[in-house]
């Protein structure tokens, strides 16, 4: 059996310190530190790609998470990720290119079990990020 929630804020990056605050509140019943503060950080990197890339920074519109406590994983569904149309472009920037931007989609990678990119019908994809609850690494 599983949990699910939902969180939904204008898409404004000021919301994104209650939104991880929030996360750490609510999932530390369910996650070991370490792996709550890796899925944080996803979850923070996704939306604040989806604020900038995506809505514009228009905060008239609504960043939404959706999250999923299942058994073995919690499961998180950032909204309106990218459109669909330019999906092919996304793509992590290698490490040693670190420049003060850009590294958002590498940590997605790497804090999580799991990163995917899902079509919600509509022209937009939704980035899923998933992240085991007991031990062990990636394993994309």
């Amino acid at each position: 059996m599983s949990e699910r929630f939902a969180v939904r804020f204008p898409a404004c990056g000021r919301h994104l310190r209650p939104l991880r605050e929030w996360c750490r509140v609510y999932l530390a019943r369910v996650l070991p530190r370490r792996a709550l503060e890796e899925l944080v950080l996803a979850v923070s990197e996704a939306c604040a790609n989806t604020i900038e890339h995506c809505l514009g920074g228009d905060a008239c519109r609504d960043v939404e998470v959706e999250f999923e406590l299942r058994p073995g994983s919690v499961r998180a569904r950032v909204r309106n990720f990218c459109l669909a149309a330019v999906a092919h472009r996304i793509r992590p920037r290698r490490p040693r290119a670190i420049r003060p931007r850009g590294l958002g989609l590498v940590f997605m990678e790497e804090c999580v079990d799991r990163l995917e990119y899902v079509d919600q019908g509509d022209g937009f994809l939704s980035a899923v990020l998933t992240k085991r609850r007991k031990g062990g690494r990636r394993g994309h």
